[in-house]
């Protein structure tokens, strides 16, 4: 019986100046369907692109790859070989020594996006993405090739100013994934904690919280929660809490006639001039300027 085909698109890309001063370009991207005991790689790719087992490859770009179905091997500058389960997503460097190939036994499907620009490095250093975590098991995978899907849709229909458009969504793939990166080992069950602390910290705006109090609220530990809730936002209990609370005084500021002294009793900072400071660490200008600004006078 013959081996199955090997089901494929790919496309290069020419790099325009106005497409490098975006910060942000697409070089190549496509689909591969490798079935059991298909040849790997396929023959036909740019000379710079070539992948031998052997010898291995660099690039003078980024590539993310998304394996969706099957297993095989990747290997990095540390020569350590990783094992490539379905859902995984492994990252090339710009100049890093890699090499990788589905198992024969299984084979693999594989969408890629190639990418660089003065945007794209800022992106893809630490603490987003390392050259040193190359490999990240992205487990369920449905919104990435959603957006994979799409981009490959933009390159076959050749759209005008595509780049443009190809850029926007390889920034959506690479923020879902940095999303997945961030979370770390927080599950469901700390992402439902978080999301409660969200919401109850939203509805304290007008007053103190308390971390330990809130904890214990949610049914978690404190320090537990400390940790979810700085890996799925960037930010501690206590700097979300004030994030929003300047929030509500920007919008009271220049909606109402209140005074500043009576917008921070509002939001329940007992000193005006402690919330003065907070205010002007967070919006950069003072309460009165800020308000003055926004009234046009």
């Amino acid at each position: 019986m013959p081996r199955a085909a090997a089901i494929h698109y790919r496309r290069y890309l020419p790099i325009s100046d106005d497409d490098r001063a975006w910060g942000l370009y697409v070089t190549c991207g496509g689909y591969l369907r490798v079935p059991p005991g298909a040849s790997y790689p396929l023959p036909g790719h740019p000379a710079r692109y070539s992948l031998g087992w052997e010898r291995g490859r660099t690039l003078d770009e980024f590539q993310l790859h998304l394996i969706s179905r099957g297993a095989g091997t990747f290997e990095s500058d540390d020569g350590q070989p990783r094992a490539i389960a379905p859902g995984a997503v492994f990252l090339l460097f710009p100049g890093a020594w890699h090499r990788y190939r589905p198992d024969p036994a299984q084979g693999w499907d594989e969408w890629w996006i190639g990418f660089d620009g003065e945007q794209a490095r800022r992106i893809m250093r630490a603490p987003f993405f390392s050259a040193e975590r190359p490999l990240i098991a992205a487990g369920a995978h449905d919104d990435l090739t959603e957006h994979f899907t799409a981009i490959l849709a933009i390159l076959r229909d050749d759209r005008p100013h595509m780049q443009r458009l190809l850029a926007g969504l390889t920034g959506m793939l690479l923020a879902s994934l940095q999303a997945r990166v961030a979370a770390g080992g927080v599950d469901r069950h700390g992402t439902r904690a978080v999301q409660q602390a969200k919401r109850l910290i939203a509805e304290a705006v007008a007053r103190p919280v308390d971390g330990h109090v809130l904890a214990d609220a949610i049914g978690v530990g404190y320090h537990w929660l400390r940790r979810a809730f700085r890996q799925q936002t960037g930010l501690s209990l206590h700097d979300y809490h004030t994030q929003l609370r300047i929030h509500a005084a920007m919008q009271r500021l220049e909606q109402g006639d209140a005074s500043v002294a009576d917008i921070a009793r509002q939001l329940g900072f007992d000193d005006p001039y402690y919330f003065s400071r907070v205010f002007r660490r967070q919006a950069g200008l003072s309460p009165q300027r800020w308000q003055r600004q926004r009234r046009g006078e």
